[in-house]
């Protein structure tokens, strides 16, 4: 009898254990679908954990040829950080003024000036500038000093500081203190001008044998004698 050859070769099978007495098939093709999902939904997962990154971090994603600049690959497609992600996650995934002035790469140029940055008073937001950035965990990579060299920080951080605090400040009033009168009180010590002594008319014009009171001298100067 001639043996019949089959037209296609038999499918290759992949034997996955499931229980301790059970295998089950899985085709080859369902094995490489799994796969690639499984890669996609990683790499998925890898640039939302990047992506969210680079939003804490001035011009995080504005440095030519890197979207990930605190990952070795430059990508974020692997976990591995470099110097400048180390720094970063030891300050809390934060851009704090101690990360901004620190050189990671140890290339004379603090990380702030590198990512635009030169004064550390980046917040949520645009930064100061967007162009002519470097990496800050790669030492060949640099930016122009220049384009910092005439940026007063003092002033920048006093105006930064300023918008920052909205507090009102209060208006002072003004108090206008009133003077409580103090009563006087007279007292008698003894001393001064005793009052005039008023005799009885008949006795202006009494001799001196009246049995009147002499007339004082104050009588006399404001009753003169009679005129004859």
């Amino acid at each position: 009898m001639e043996e019949l050859t089959p037209s296609c070769p038999p499918l290759a099978v992949t034997l996955q254990h499931s229980t301790p007495h059970h295998f089950k098939v899985i085709h080859p093709m369902v094995s490489g679908w799994i796969a690639l999902l499984t890669s996609v939904a990683q790499l998925g997962s890898s640039a939302h954990g990047y992506g969210y990154y680079v939003q804490r971090l001035p011009n995080g994603g504005n440095v030519k040829s890197y979207s990930a600049i605190g990952h070795t690959d430059g990508r974020g497609h692997h976990d591995t950080l470099n110097e400048f992600g180390n720094a970063f996650d030891e300050a809390g995934s934060e851009w704090t003024v101690s990360l901004c002035e620190a050189d990671t790469d140890g290339d004379g140029q603090t990380n702030g000036e590198e990512l635009g940055d030169p004064c550390c008073v980046w917040a949520d937001g645009d930064p100061s500038r967007t162009t002519g950035v470097s990496h800050p965990s790669i030492a060949t990579s640099k930016s122009d000093p220049s384009l910092w060299a005439n940026i007063n920080c003092t002033t920048d951080t006093a105006a930064s500081s300023a918008a920052i605090d909205t507090t009102p400040t209060p208006t002072p009033t003004s108090t206008v203190s009133t003077a409580t009168p103090t009563p006087t009180t007279t007292t008698s010590t003894g001393t001064g001008t005793t009052p005039p002594q008023r005799l009885p008319a008949k006795c202006i014009h009494s001799s001196l044998h009246s049995p009147c009171p002499p007339p004082s001298l104050s009588i006399l100067r404001s009753h003169p004698p009679p005129s004859s």
